[in-house]
């Protein structure tokens, strides 16, 4: 043993039941450059091991050897070398004693002056609430006879003692062959021998019991769930886990879920838990734990099996015990989704006809009826009575159901034909037999009555009927009637031609009047050349579409003939010309007006504009006027300011230039639109968004227009105050514009 990086050499035996080790010699330090001999007597009346163990020192330099090594019969006549005079230590069989039919043994090993003479070893225990230790097992040597007491008589029945020597080098302990709670505790093994002076060693150990949460938590774990009955998508679930998860240390509680029996997949979801602080139990010498989960219950988890798990020693899905949920089934929210209903045909005075509507959701549905004349009906069935002809048209069943905070609609529509009885024949008989004369009722055909219009709150619910169109127009074809300027086709079903579209698609027009919002659109019949379909050879009529939803949500569709001029006109219906459009505001807003159902109006200004880091510092010329829209409180995002120009007659040439100034300077800047309106036809030409930096940019747009139209101009407030948006310098000039597009 040299080096100056020594440690130390052990001399173990190890022998007994429970192979208890004992040290029975040691050398620490550096013990110079030369071998040494060590000799130790062994005392063992049963089979024994010997253990030579080197313990590394803090360095390189800390090599230690052993060489001829010689175990003989008898002792070894010398005293031993290495070993203190009196030397005590204390061992276990293990690092902790597993509660139940398990053995486990504690011994000291002590070491007493050659000459003394042993009165007593006593093992002593003093639990977590005992202020002192007490002697429970004393080994007596009297007339060198080792003689064992239990003062703890419990302990009889489930322990061995390990009895000492009257040497002064012995071993003593106890052996147990069954653990209990109480068995955790301090011991102290205390050795009393006298050399001239009654004196004692002594020396502690503490022994742990440790409760395996394996068989604890499966056996008496237990998990609850509320509500644990006719669970709803979106509900929220509370799992509540309680159980043992062992000791020494304690364990904790992970939740896992998974789907199909798949646990090798499962979801971890330990971290949306809460759990207690650990809470000891004596008769069980575990801890227990109460863990909560609350999981959202969605499509995604239905059939869902919830595990709880005891984390002690094996940390995975399965623990060292579980408790588990049957699968957990989830009543899935789902929008209705309704049948279809057949067409139906009726002859006037036939009695009541009963349309049916059904729908499968969950929830359950609500129906609405709409009726041809914009009227409702609550319920899924709609009995009709005293029809006649003029009851003919689309009737709408709309199905609806309220989850997730939202309402989901779905409808369908049949088409109920009332036609009329049919008129009897007249016979004439004049007094020639031979000559009878025939006459009949003939019908009379309408484009009103073959045009029926329902709408929704999102849909146009347009149904034409051929068969009556074709009495007018007898060589009619579905493919030459369509729906707004941009030509949305419907679809033909027998004699019926129907359009479902969006009201916000098909060139549909928006405007709110009095609270109402109104949809205005063109159903167009033209006739197109049977080769060249692009070519219009002939329009022959276009009728009016609207559609009037109410503040209370109701919706009415209705054929317009002719259209309101306060729904689309605040300036009549007068023609002017082209120089009547120009304008830069220098005085005033020329003949240009604000629109009555917007939100807020264009503003006449001169110099730069109240608010800070927004709008232009002048107008486009430097001295005179602009018209902006201020974006500062209380306006909020979504606010809109529309300007309407007058009346514009098309000219021979049917086009026209608008030029126009703009300044979109500001970090929340909105949007600015330039629509084109004609009869019910509103379309957008231009628009532009977004910060556009500071100075003022030219618009120019092309218009093309075979009939009367508006100039319509719409500021949009972005989300916040620094969005002013200021336009300046209109013209509109006839012909095509010399530069290109812009925007």
């Amino acid at each position: 043993m040299y080096g100056q990086n020594i440690d130390r050499l052990n001399v173990y035996v190890q022998s007994g039941p429970s192979l208890l080790t004992s040290l029975i010699w040691y050398k620490q330090g550096n013990q110079g450059n030369q071998w040494m001999e060590g000799n130790i007597t062994i005392k063992a009346a049963k089979p024994f091991m010997i253990i030579l163990e080197g313990i590394r020192g803090y360095g390189y330099r800390g090599d230690i050897a052993v060489d001829d090594v010689e175990l003989t019969e008898g002792s070894c006549g010398s005293q031993l070398t290495g070993v203190p005079t009196t030397f005590i230590s204390v061992s276990k069989s293990a690092d902790k004693a597993i509660l139940g039919n398990n053995t486990f043994a504690f011994s000291c090993d002590y070491i007493i002056p050659l000459q003394a003479h042993l009165f007593a070893v006593e093992l002593q225990r003093r639990r977590k609430d005992d202020s002192n230790f007490i002697t429970i097992v004393t080994f007596q040597n009297q007339s060198n006879q080792i003689n064992v007491t239990y003062q703890d008589t419990s302990l009889e029945s489930r322990t061995e003692g390990i009895q000492p020597t009257t040497e002064n080098n012995s071993t003593a302990g106890l052996e147990f062959r069954n653990i209990e709670c109480s068995d955790k505790a301090e011991y102290k093994c205390k050795v009393y021998y006298s050399d001239g002076t009654n004196t004692s060693i002594e020396n502690t150990t503490e022994v742990v019991v440790q409760a395996s949460a394996q068989t604890m938590f499966s056996q008496k774990g237990r998990i609850t769930y509320f509500p644990n009955t006719n669970i709803t998508e979106g509900d929220e679930v509370v799992f509540t886990c309680e159980g043992d998860v062992g000791s020494e240390p304690e364990g904790h509680i992970a939740w896992f879920y998974y789907l199909d029996n798949d646990t090798t997949n499962a979801v971890d979801a330990t971290s949306n838990a809460s759990s207690t602080a650990p809470v000891y139990q004596e008769n069980t010498c575990t801890y227990t734990r109460t863990s909560m989960l609350r999981l959202n219950m969605t499509e995604d988890i239905n059939n869902v099996t919830v595990r709880c798990t005891a984390q002690q020693n094996v940390l995975n899905q399965s623990g060292d015990g579980y408790v588990q949920t049957n699968k957990i089934p989830v009543q899935l929210l789902y929008s209705p989704k309704i049948d279809l209903i057949a067409n139906e045909t009726y002859t006037e005075g036939q009695g009541t006809l009963t349309l049916r509507c059904t729908a499968d959701s969950y929830p359950a549905p609500d129906y609405v009826w709409l009726l041809p004349d914009g009227s409702e009906s609550l319920g899924s069935n709609l009995e009709l009575t005293n029809l006649t002809v003029g009851s003919s048209g689309l009737y709408m069943c709309i199905a609806h159901n309220f989850f997730k905070g939202e309402n989901h609609t779905t409808n369908t529509t049949t088409y109920v034909r009332v036609e009329k009885a049919p008129t009897p024949i007249t016979e004439v008989i004049t007094t020639t037999p031979s000559l009878i004369q025939t006459t009949s009722a003939k019908a009379y055909y309408t484009l009103k009555g073959a045009i029926h219009v329902v709408c929704t709150n999102y849909h146009w619910y347009i149904t034409v009927e051929m068969d009556k169109i074709r009495h007018i127009y007898p060589t009619a074809r579905a493919s030459d009637i369509y729906l707004g300027e941009n030509k949305c086709k419907g679809v033909q079903n027998g004699d019926l031609l129907i359009f479902q579209h969006d009201l916000s698609e098909c060139l549909t027009s928006e405007l709110l009047v009095n609270g109402i919002e109104v949809y205005n659109n063109e159903l167009i019949y033209a006739e197109h050349d049977p080769v060249y379909l692009f070519i219009v050879l002939h329009y022959n009529w276009t009728v009016g579409v609207e559609c009037d939803i109410r503040q209370n949500g109701t919706a009415i569709g209705r054929k317009t003939m002719s259209l309101s001029t306060a729904a689309h006109s605040k300036t009549g219906t007068s023609e002017s010309s082209v120089s009547q459009v120009s304008c830069s505001f220098d005085s005033g807003l020329c003949n240009w007006t604000q629109d009555q159902t917007d939100t807020f109006d264009w503003t006449r200004q001169k110099g730069s504009a109240p608010s800070a880091y927004t709008g232009p510092v002048g107008d486009h010329s430097g001295a005179g006027y602009y018209v902006y829209i201020e974006a500062s409180y209380p306006r909020v995002a979504g606010n809109k300011a529309r300007l309407i120009s007058p009346e514009i007659s098309p000219n021979q040439q049917g086009q026209n230039c608008f030029t126009f100034w703009y300044n979109m300077y500001g970090s929340n800047m909105g949007r600015l639109n330039v629509y084109v309106q004609s009869g019910p036809s509103t379309s957008l030409l231009w628009h532009k968004k977004g910060n556009q930096g500071i100075l003022w940019k030219e618009g120019i747009i092309s218009i093309e227009a075979a009939k009367p139209f508006m100039i319509i101009l719409e500021g949009i407030r972005g989300n916040g105050y620094a969005g002013d948006i200021a336009v300046d310098d209109i013209k509109l000039t006839e012909g095509s514009c010399e530069k290109q597009i812009i925007g």
